[in-house]
């Protein structure tokens, strides 16, 4: 094989090595957190001033996982009142696997289902509101 093959063989290795490139970018996923990014942005100072209270409580939230089920257990001051809110499970790399659910409770203890295709490093949001004053808390599992 002389010299000019070689170098169209070069060529050839590299155009199909750029082309694989552009087909392996075309392909990729790019989830966002949340759709409406900017409309949460603008009211994030409550979230502030709701994890800030949330501290000031005697303890956080406590989050553990049974097999498949998640157990959040909320601090005493809690008792016996009515409790609202939401709970929003994030996976940053697929949005198909984020879940949220909402909770009505008067217990300290509340547990929910997990879906068993949700495996990996997850970011729990807990929104929550008693006697009419909202609390926050985030923190990673590993489902």
């Amino acid at each position: 094989m002389n010299w000019g093959y070689k170098i169209m063989l070069v060529y050839i290795i590299f155009v199909l090595g750029i082309l694989f490139m552009v087909y392996k970018t075309s392909t990729e996923t790019n989830d966002l957190v949340t759709t409406d990014y900017y409309a949460k942005e603008l009211k994030y100072q409550t979230t502030i001033d709701a994890a800030k209270r949330t501290s000031s409580l005697s303890s956080t939230p406590l989050i553990n996982i049974f097999n498949d089920s998640l157990e959040i257990t909320f601090p005493k001051e809690f008792d016996n009142k009515l409790l609202k809110g939401t709970i929003d499970i994030y996976y940053a790399a697929d949005e198909k696997k984020d879940f949220s659910t909402s909770i009505v409770t008067t217990q300290s203890n509340f547990k929910i289902k997990i879906p068993q295709r949700n495996k990996g490093l997850h970011e729990v949001h807990l929104n929550w509101q008693v006697e009419g004053i909202n609390y926050y808390f985030e923190k990673k599992i590993f489902i």
